[in-house]
């Protein structure tokens, strides 16, 4: 048996969403009738409308139910692309002995965390 999946994000404004998984976080994306895919190496995320927005709150994280982990071996020459290009992180970078860890909200406040592991 074979598997393959993928997630899908639902957004309240397309343009603000294609804008920052397009140029902030600097994906491919590929319009289509009912939104984009935004892609990018191993990254394939699906962004369709529909969404309401959330709130930043103090049970933000509670809330959330879901998180994007975007792992990558060059931690700080891709969080330092995004925030020049205007992402803001949630919180601090986290640094442990499994890696270190970034969080960020997109325009709908879905939740990321950028990852590099430590082998």
């Amino acid at each position: 048996m074979t598997l393959a999946g993928g997630i899908t994000v639902f957004a309240s404004d397309l343009a603000a969403s294609r804008r920052f998984y397009g140029e902030q976080l600097g994906l491919s994306v590929e319009e289509d009738e009912d939104g984009f895919w935004a892609r990018r190496d191993g990254v394939e995320l699906r962004v369709e409308g529909g969404a309401r927005k959330r709130r930043l709150s103090r049970e933000f994280y509670e809330e959330a139910g879901v998180l994007v982990r975007i792992e990558t071996d060059t931690f700080d020459t891709f969080l330092g692309a995004i925030t020049a290009r205007g992402i803001k992180l949630f919180g601090e970078v986290k640094d442990s002995e499994a890696g270190r860890f970034a969080g960020f909200v997109d325009p709908d406040g879905n939740l990321f965390e950028l990852i590099e592991t430590r082998l």
